[in-house]
């Protein structure tokens, strides 16, 4: 039509096997913009290392930075520590299961604009910000399933809670269906959801929720 539309996405995972500690690096950058203004601005980043502690358990530790404009979140920084069970691996030759459940907690910084919470000082125009910190416990389920030698699923959902006041949580989740369409190239769908049960007053809004159909080249 008569507007020009720009959006730029940026994804980045790194990971590490091998040695008594294992990890991964994960981050995306999103922009999409059109001539009068942004329209999404937003970046994540998560860092996550774990050790085996017996058997079945495993002992992690994260950090994360994040800020979305369109939520008005200027930064969430957050840093916690936890425990992880295997609840299920199984391998044959054509499907694998692997089923985890992890149970911690995180303390949890989140800085957003002023405006969103109504706070009188800000007639001037001048953008002010309002930073609000508390303990959340974190607990996830992720799940990944290898159905045949061209169809895979990885799901993880998480549930946090601000401890004290069990009205205050997040529900995370991410899902993501890969269909192989040769040894290198796939047709991937992905689903984020992200539910607040107390947003900023302004979000009229509980939830997003982004759907994305694309392809991955494996090099």
């Amino acid at each position: 039509g008569n507007t020009n539309y720009t959006n730029y996405k940026a994804k980045l995972r790194l990971d590490h096997s091998g040695g008594p500690i294992a990890g991964f690096l994960v981050s995306q950058y999103q922009l999409a913009k059109t001539d009068e203004k942004k329209i999404i601005d937003k970046a994540f980043i998560h860092l996550r290392g774990m050790t085996n502690v017996s058997g079945r358990f495993e002992f992690e530790g994260f950090i994360q930075y994040e800020y979305n404009h369109f939520i008005d979140l200027k930064r969430r920084q957050l840093a916690g520590a936890g425990t992880r069970l295997r609840l299920l691996d199984t391998t044959d030759t054509a499907k694998t299961f692997a089923l985890y459940l992890g149970v911690g907690a995180m303390y949890e910084l989140e800085e957003t604009t002023a405006q969103s919470y109504a706070v009188p000082d800000t007639s001037d125009g001048t953008t002010r910000y309002v930073v609000n910190t508390l303990l959340r416990s974190t607990n996830y389920l992720v799940l990944r399933a290898k159905l045949g030698d061209d169809l895979s699923v990885t799901s993880t959902i998480y549930y946090q809670p601000a401890i004290g006041d069990f009205a205050d949580y997040r529900i995370l989740w991410d899902a993501m269906l890969m269909l192989h369409l040769t040894k290198r190239l796939a047709l991937t769908n992905t689903l984020s959801l992200r539910f607040d049960s107390l947003p900023p007053p302004k979000v009229t809004e509980n939830y997003d929720l982004e759907l994305i159909t694309g392809l991955v080249y494996a090099f």
